[in-house]
């Protein structure tokens, strides 16, 4: 690794010596400063900057970070950074987006692969899947935050919010006079964010009208204000995000299918809690730690009863749901250690699952359900899941794991099941030698 801290003593020019160390075999440069031939970020990481800090003055917990960043992106970029207002004071401060299973090792992966590709060109649209609170808002944070826009704004909205008679001025901005109230010129999402990062959330939600305006916005880099006689450029490195089925939306008609491929191209779809493996434990350590600190709280642990109940409850709400329920546990309890039943009463329901408890009938097809003792609370949403997974399981455990085979017993077509497959967390696996059939069309599936 190379620090090149500008200016330099010898008076020497900062690109000419940046060009000739990135000559040499790879290596790692961190520029720190600035000269008149490489006066901002871009200018540097054009060249074949690997970051980039303004001065070593004011930005020493940056240059730290960066420094860290080189060092860990030797064993790969595992837990990647990005940054958030601090509520115990002024400013912001690093936090570390968390997960050593396989399936997030991927997603950090792709997330390295992805911030490269972009530094060397101009901006291309992201597209983040996922079911709610498994964090797409924070994977878009860690786009920003660890590419060459991170000195810019990281702007985020989400579109379910914006009433669609407004949804084209809050986008675009508008013009003086443009509509009754409009007295001055004001600034859409776009501009707000030039330079750095837009994320919109629940993208789904915006009109087919608002799409095409959006699709033209993504290959043109420009916008045109309401009201206005010309398009303003911007530079924003768009970035979408849904909890929907966006394939599923463009058969039915209601989401445009050339706007889904042009934001497909880099497109990262994040696992469910459920997937994750011993994450479910070391996310519920972290944000245990965080939230007694942002409370100021004594210091809590999880006791025995409460790991294995972490690692063993279905989380359809994911991490977002997994915090809530370590947050309302720690404010209406003074023990020291957290066990089970001080978590039960504040999540989802008891540990046993819907699916476990139903039965399908060989015959009709139709599905027996079974009530626990204790009861059973699941949110709606949920158990439609559970119900439509286990359904979609069993048909493709009857059918030798092959989906083409699976496809009509569910009178779908074969495209629809797939869709249904993903958004549900029932992967694919090419032919390997765990599959059940050894097709590859076929997937594996969990023992019963």
């Amino acid at each position: 690794m190379v620090v090149l801290t500008l200016p330099l003593d010898d008076g020497a020019c900062g690109v000419d010596v940046l060009r000739r160390l990135r000559e040499d075999a790879y290596v790692p440069i961190v520029v720190v400063g600035s000269d008149d031939s490489l006066p901002d970020p871009p200018a540097a990481y054009e060249i074949g900057a690997t970051f980039y800090v303004p001065g070593p003055d004011r930005h020493h917990q940056e240059l730290l970070y960066a420094v860290g960043l080189v060092l860990d992106d030797r064993h790969g970029l595992r837990h990647p950074f990005y940054r958030e207002d601090d509520p115990a004071g002024p400013g912001r401060r690093w936090r570390r987006m968390r997960g050593d299973s396989p399936a997030m090792q991927e997603v950090f992966a792709w997330l390295q692969r992805t911030c490269r590709y972009l530094a060397r060109g101009k901006p291309a649209p992201i597209l983040l899947t996922g079911e709610t609170g498994t964090g797409k808002d924070l994977l878009a944070a860690c786009v920003h935050d660890n590419s060459a826009r991170r000195h810019h704004r990281f702007v985020s909205k989400n579109c379910a919010a914006i009433p669609a008679h407004l949804a084209e001025s809050q986008l675009f901005g508008h013009a003086p006079g443009a509509f009754t109230g409009a007295r001055s010129r004001a600034t859409g999402l776009f501009e707000e964010a030039d330079g750095g990062t837009l994320l919109l959330n629940e993208i789904d939600a915006l009109s087919l009208d608002m799409q095409a305006k959006l699709l033209s916005v993504v290959e043109r880099q420009r916008v045109r204000p309401v009201g206005a006689d010309r398009d303003v450029r911007v530079d924003v490195q768009l970035v979408a995000a849904t909890n929907a089925d966006l394939q599923l939306r463009v058969r039915e008609g209601c989401f445009r299918s050339d706007l889904y491929h042009r934001l497909s191209a880099l497109h990262r779809h994040l696992p469910p809690l459920r997937e994750r493996g011993s994450d479910r434990l070391l996310l519920a350590r972290s944000l245990l730690r965080d939230l007694i600190q942002e409370r100021g709280l004594a210091d809590r642990e999880l006791g025995p009863s409460a790991c294995r109940y972490i690692t063993k409850y279905h989380w359809p709400g994911n991490v977002r749901e997994l915090r809530n329920c370590l947050e309302r546990a720690l404010l209406s309890t003074e023990v020291t250690l957290i066990e089970a039943e001080h978590l039960k009463s504040h999540a989802g329901g008891p540990t046993t699952s819907f699916v476990a408890l139903t039965e399908l009938d060989p015959v009709t097809g139709a599905i027996r359900a079974s009530t626990p003792p204790e009861g059973l609370r699941l949110d709606p949403q949920a158990l439609a899941r559970e119900v439509e997974r286990a359904h979609i399981e069993r048909v493709l455990r009857a059918t030798g794991g092959n989906v083409s085979r699976a496809a009509p017993a569910l009178h779908w077509g074969r495209g629809k099941l797939v869709g249904r497959m993903r958004a549900l967390g029932l992967s694919r696996h090419r032919r390997d030698r765990h599959s059940i059939t050894g097709d590859q069309d076929s997937i594996t599936l969990p023992d019963e």
